[in-house]
């Protein structure tokens, strides 16, 4: 989301990205820790399996082979959701998009009257959200001046309109 102007307010927001780990999602890992070939602990299978910043993605194996796996378009992560029958096209809007935008919505309503109000100022917030077993957006954070790195073809398509 971006907050254009705050006298008068002019907010835009647009679809994002979902961010995907590569490794497929279990509870049976959670948490353990695995013993490298030089005797070091580590618990990265855990991080890789259990978080999708690029930062842990990257430490992937396979990283470099499957990075655009990483990061799907909006539209790429509904397409896959409607071909694996989760949803169909327009439950996504519903249930996903709209969601997402609501929330976007009160967040800021609640907190514009702490913005700075100057003219000719803009900020760009990231809002990351989590999708539930039945698809329910759960906000995770907010980031004030998120990353706007082009890592992936989904990131190139997205964020350049943004900004």
């Amino acid at each position: 989301m971006v907050v254009i102007c705050c006298k008068p307010y002019f907010v835009f927001s647009q679809d994002g990205y979902a961010r995907i780990s590569l490794n497929e999602y279990t509870t049976e890992n959670f948490g353990v820790a695995t013993t490298t070939e030089d005797g070091k602990t580590t618990d990265w299978p855990s991080r890789i399996t259990h978080l999708t910043n690029l930062s842990i993605q990257k430490k992937h194996p396979e990283f470099k082979a499957r990075k655009e796996e990483v990061a799907l378009t909006m539209t790429a992560l509904r397409d896959d959701l409607v071909g694996r029958g989760l949803c169909t096209v327009d439950d996504f809007k519903t249930r996903v998009t709209d969601k997402i935008n609501e929330v976007m919505r009160l967040v800021f309503l609640q907190t514009k009257d702490r913005l700075d109000r100057k003219f000719g100022c803009f900020e760009v917030y990231g809002f990351d959200f989590m999708l539930d077993h039945d698809l329910r957006p759960v906000l995770l954070e907010i980031n004030v001046n998120p990353a706007l790195f082009l890592d992936t073809s989904s990131q190139a398509e997205i964020l350049p309109k943004l900004v």
